[in-house]
């Protein structure tokens, strides 16, 4: 495809040049919905096969013809036309093509020994060729370099070809964006320079501004920026890049191009800690390419994405060994790489050789492996791998000043990458390394360099399911550590390092820890939670009469809710990145107990050898008080989850000088799977003296100027009863009751509430319908006034209530498979500011809901308090479970 440019007084056209009669296909970038479009193929309609997205709308066009002019117009909006000239390509043309090619691939001769021949085939058709094609065969010369290794041309091509295209007065725009993905490749893997790579990246962009682009350019380039993000460790960045790439390649029907692209995402997935998605692309994939393995010559791509599939096997079994070895088709790709002469790709199979051997304890088998392998043929990135695999190896067989010369070496070779994931694993293996040699400070200032570097590299990540898994796949580096503080005796250090695992991510979003936000940043959050909270209402409007609609009326305006929904979405994410900007750092001294009354329960499970799970493995349960020194209780044992808790609390019990009898409440930051045992339940059954009042929390601390509120007069307090199911008359009449007893009280009730409301109620009391959805939770809502209030959302607004109570299906259920639990409905407002939530973690039975309502408020005097309320709480469920 060519954009032409006749003259100053002549619009731009683009001619599309054809070697055949063959399906042509346009795309149009961006939603569609409303458009009418008609084809013409001079003037004369055509039909034409019409593939609607939310991303845009692509047409397919089978042509009989090589010349003509293709016209595509929009009906309702006459200014919206876009043509494309069609023209067959010269035989000159065509002809020297194919015999460059020829002679490039001529028997019994190297590609860059024949390449000298063949791009004088090219040059000696200069003058034959029409005047547009001859930047194509400034194309064809970069391609033919590319393929016989001479690189130094292929970094020129892009400007030969454009000096090319300035002479005939046209940009080859297929052919330009190639050679500047060429130049993009050569830089991200074969002469490692990534400025380079963005420089070419950066240029094609520019060059190929314009009203028409090639699509495969267009694919090609996006899918190297998505690559470019991933190699530089920008991983949300390139997760997004990836994600539209493979979307438009689908649309396109390019298969190798949809394999491309959905490996890397599937690979920046379990970067990311995202494994259960990552496998869901992988099986995908797998199904379609791994039969060609057994081909006597598997071709190169398939060979390229199973080799990726493999590294996401690799980063998978990293955090659960149980999952299956991947070595066998390691050792099938390398040895089909090696019969390819393809010795980079086949040493990089022999690099995950040595990492699945070290999964497996086979640690000689890794330094085989690894001996085997010609460091010419690794780049930075992979000679990075090279030596911290050999550290991992040596440090397993007990040779700890190997292991330190392998990391010495894998540091230099990180300071050309720029790759804090590089740094995570360097700092955490140097801990690891100087701890076998006895250094003990040595090891634990380098876990928490590690540390710090993992929690940088979690709020790089959007504030979503994607940083609760990321944090949740980097915790094995916190368990060792954790390990390391308790050999050490500095148990307040090891509680310190469990619950900063599982929080400090999550207080970037704590309301009431962040400073007022400047007023420039301050008028741009609330724009975006302006526009985001209109776009919700466009979407809930339009969806109200859906019923009435046609299968195919459905199908449009689910496109077009889809391309809105996840604009929305961008729009919060964008303002909850605004909050971030300044929020504190977590400290452990903003969580620790004032009142000696008062205890903080974690507990976290030890650091897993090759094939345990995590049942099997043992856990460590931290107590902490004002005035004491930290308990610890370590279990060990096949136990489950409510047996390991009801074990822990009568350890903590049974301990002659512990503090657990003198306990009036107790705070627990649960982890990993124990985020899921109703702890409320275990403790208000259980007989003996102890804590009577239990609080589930995030482990955000204390905000930095915080004093204990007074408890406020109730006489015109502002509260809120929501009654929001129609159709659930239970939930109509409790939140009646509660509404009446509360006025009853003094209290200014209303029945609406808002998370956009400047002034908040201390307390919100809601009755209806709550739905616990998406990945982690993030997808949870509630319904008000016929409208979707979205956790995120909340969180995102900032503002809540101080005491929040939620008669809503579980409305509090954690996601065991996150260190952090994941989000739901009661953790949103926690981090949107509340101080107390009470919500249920599974289904709810009516009666229930509105027997606890009734008992919750019947107290005279009530006080309103988030402690008094939490006392309260605790009476009810004890008394019922004595009833």
């Amino acid at each position: 495809m060519v954009d032409e440019d006749p003259g100053p007084d002549a619009p731009r056209r683009a001619r599309c040049l054809l070697t055949k009669a063959r399906r042509v296909s346009l795309w149009l970038e961006g939603e569609q919905a409303g458009a009418r479009y008609a084809l013409t193929l001079d003037g004369a309609a055509v039909d034409a096969v019409v593939d609607q997205r939310p991303e845009g709308a692509l047409f397919h066009l089978d042509l009989e013809t090589t010349e003509g002019t293709v016209a595509l117009a929009d009906a309702n909006a006459p200014e919206r036309e876009w043509t494309v000239e069609l023209a067959a390509l010269s035989s000159a043309y065509s002809d020297a093509r194919e015999r460059a090619i020829q002679a490039l691939h001529a028997p019994d001769t190297t590609a860059a020994d024949a390449l000298p021949e063949a791009l004088g085939i090219l040059a000696a058709a200069d003058e034959a060729v029409e005047a547009h094609e001859r930047p194509l065969l400034a194309c064809m010369a970069s391609q033919l370099a590319y393929e016989a290794g001479d690189y130094a041309a292929v970094g020129e091509g892009p400007e030969a070809v454009k000096a090319a295209a300035r002479s005939a007065g046209a940009r080859p725009l297929r052919c330009l964006g190639a050679a500047r993905s060429q130049a993009a490749y050569l830089h991200l893997y074969v002469e490692p320079d990534f400025n380079a790579s963005e420089a070419q990246l950066a240029a094609a962009i520019a060059e190929l501004d314009g009203p028409f682009v090639h699509m495969l350019a267009e694919l090609d380039l996006r899918y190297f920026q998505g690559t470019l993000e991933f190699r530089l460790g920008h991983l949300d960045e390139a997760l997004v890049a990836l994600g539209r790439t493979g979307a438009l390649a689908e649309a396109l029907d390019a298969e190798k191009r949809v394999a491309a692209a959905r490996v890397m995402e599937a690979t920046t997935l379990a970067r990311l800690g995202r494994f259960d998605e990552a496998q869901v692309l992988a099986d995908a994939l797998a199904t379609r390419w791994r039969p060609e393995l057994d081909q006597a010559e598997p071709p190169a791509h398939a060979l390229d994405v199973l080799s990726d599939l493999a590294w996401v096997a690799l980063l998978r079994r990293e955090v659960d060994p149980g999952t299956p070895d991947p070595s066998p088709q390691l050792r099938a790709l390398a040895k089909a790489y090696a019969a390819r002469g393809d010795r980079r790709n086949a040493s990089h199979m022999h690099l995950n050789l040595a990492l699945a051997a070290i999964q497996g304890g086979e640690l000689g088998t890794a330094e085989r492996e690894l001996e085997a392998i010609d460091p010419a043929t690794l780049d930075a990135h992979y000679l990075i791998w090279r030596e911290l695999l050999g550290a991992q190896a040596a440090l397993g067989r007990g040779r700890s000043t190997l292991a330190l010369e392998h990391l010495e070496r894998a540091g230099a070779y990180a300071e050309l990458t720029h790759d804090r994931e590089h740094d995570w694993q360097l700092w955490a293996l140097r801990a690891a390394t100087l701890h076998e040699r006895g250094d003990t400070e040595g090891a634990i200032a380098a876990y928490e360099r590690a540390n710090a570097i993992a929690g940088e590299l979690a709020l790089a990540i959007p504030g979503d399911a994607g940083r609760s898994l990321f944090v949740t796949s980097h915790a094995r580096a916190d368990a060792r550590h954790l390990e390391l503080l308790v050999e050490t005796g500095d148990t307040r250090g090891a509680f310190c390092t469990a619950v900063g695992a599982r929080a400090r991510h999550l207080r970037a979003q704590w309301a009431r820890a962040r400073p007022r936000l400047p007023p420039e940043r301050r008028r741009e959050y609330q724009r975006l939670l302006s526009e985001h909270q209109a776009l919700e209402a466009s979407l809930a409007a339009r969806s109200e009469d859906a019923w009435e609609l046609s299968t195919s009326e459905l199908e449009v305006l689910q496109r077009a809710l889809a391309s809105e929904g996840a604009r929305a979405e961008a729009l919060l994410a964008q303002a909850t990145a605004i909050l971030e900007e300044a929020a504190p750092s977590w400290t452990c001294d903003q969580l620790w107990p004032r009142d000696p009354s008062r205890g903080v329960m974690t507990m976290a499970p030890a650091a897993r050898s090759t094939g345990s799970t995590r049942s099997e493995a043992s856990w460590r349960f931290f107590l902490a008080t004002a005035d004491a020194p930290v308990e610890l209780v370590e279990l060990r044992g096949a136990l489950e989850p409510e047996a390991l808790i009801t074990a822990a609390v009568e350890r903590f019990a049974a301990k002659p000088e512990g503090a657990w009898s003198t306990l009036d409440s107790l705070d627990v930051i649960a982890t990993h799977e124990l985020v899921a045992v109703d702890i409320h339940g275990l403790l208000a059954a259980r007989d003996g003296p102890g804590p009577r009042v239990v609080h589930y929390s995030l482990g955000l601390g204390r905000e930095p100027t915080a004093k204990a509120p007074a408890a406020p007069a109730l006489a015109g307090l502002d509260v809120a009863v929501i009654a929001s199911a129609k159709d659930l008359a239970a939930a109509r009449e409790e939140a009646k009751a509660v509404s009446a007893r509360l006025t009853q009280l003094g209290a200014a009730v209303s029945p609406s509430w808002s998370p956009l409301d400047a002034e908040q109620p201390t307390l919100m009391h809601y009755s209806g319908h709550g739905y616990h959805e998406g990945l982690l939770g993030w997808g949870s809502y509630l319904v008000l006034d016929g409208q979707t209030v979205r956790a995120a959302q909340i969180v995102a607004g900032q503002r809540a209530p101080q005491i929040v109570v939620l008669g809503a299906c579980s409305a509090g259920t954690p996601s065991p498979e996150a260190i952090d639990g994941g989000m739901n409905l009661a953790s949103a407002f926690l981090l949107a500011g509340a101080q107390l939530v009470i919500a249920p973690t599974r289904p709810v039975d009516d009666a229930v809901a509105r027997r606890l309502a009734a008992e919750l408020y019947a107290s005279d005097p009530l006080e309103l308090s988030p402690t008094a309320l939490a006392a309260r709480l605790a009476e009810v469920q004890r008394a019922e479970v004595e009833a």
